[in-house]
């Protein structure tokens, strides 16, 4: 994801962009489509807050084109992208916009880490940086707060937060407790020397994703 701004340098860099997004796609036979922005219905993630447009009817405007898109695939599209705005309510602050842009792609058949890998080849290719490197949620974790996600009360993930947060997260449940801190624990020291694959992420949190056993 990323957000738009309006002056010719940024307008200018945006095209380059998008065209070194294409070529990339092109080149490798993954089909550009284009969806619909408004739907009858909302985002089912409890994380995501979707716009919400009144007129004769209610409408949503897409938290990302996933729904869309996924439909597309069950009807035999085969591999797809798409290039297009999203909206989220309430998403305001340093790192994040009501309105931006987002890339998103699907690979029919493909495995978790053949996608990793088409991921980690388009970053290098657009941002020339190093091959980024995989940790999984549980180690991210061990390193940075010396506690298991997994294993750990909610009682001991609580007092973690207010240890290391300074945010009262009494109210919180496990897996608030477990955003906090990674929001203000583990992601600032991630992606400084290469980009950085955290993966592994609770069942709790899976949106949409296919469970895995450990």
């Amino acid at each position: 994801m990323w957000q738009s701004a309006c002056t010719h340098d940024a307008i200018k860099a945006r095209a380059e962009l998008y065209a070194q997004l294409r070529a990339f796609f092109f080149e490798r036979n993954v089909l550009e489509v284009e969806t619909p922005v408004l739907s009858r219905s909302g985002s089912t993630d409890p994380y995501l807050d979707s716009l919400r447009i009144e007129e004769e009817s209610v409408l949503f405007l897409q938290t990302s084109p996933e729904f869309a898109m996924k439909r597309l695939l069950a009807d035999g599209s085969g591999d797809i992208y798409q290039i297009c705005k999203s909206f989220r309510r309430n998403e305001v602050g340093a790192r994040h916009n009501p309105e931006f842009t987002m890339l998103e792609w699907y690979r029919v058949g493909w495995s978790l880490d053949e996608l990793m890998s088409e991921v980690a080849t388009l970053v290098c290719h657009v941002l020339g940086c190093p091959e980024p490197r995989k940790l999984s949620y549980k180690k991210a974790f061990h390193d940075v707060l010396e506690i298991n996600p997994f294993q750990a009360s909610l009682s001991d993930l609580r007092d973690c937060c207010k240890t290391r947060t300074g945010c009262d997260a009494l109210g919180l449940d496990r897996d608030g407790c477990l955003d906090l801190l990674v929001s203000h624990c583990i992601e600032p020291t991630l992606g400084f020397n290469e980009p950085c694959f955290l993966m592994d992420y609770p069942a709790s949190q899976a949106s949409l994703a296919r469970i895995e056993k450990d």
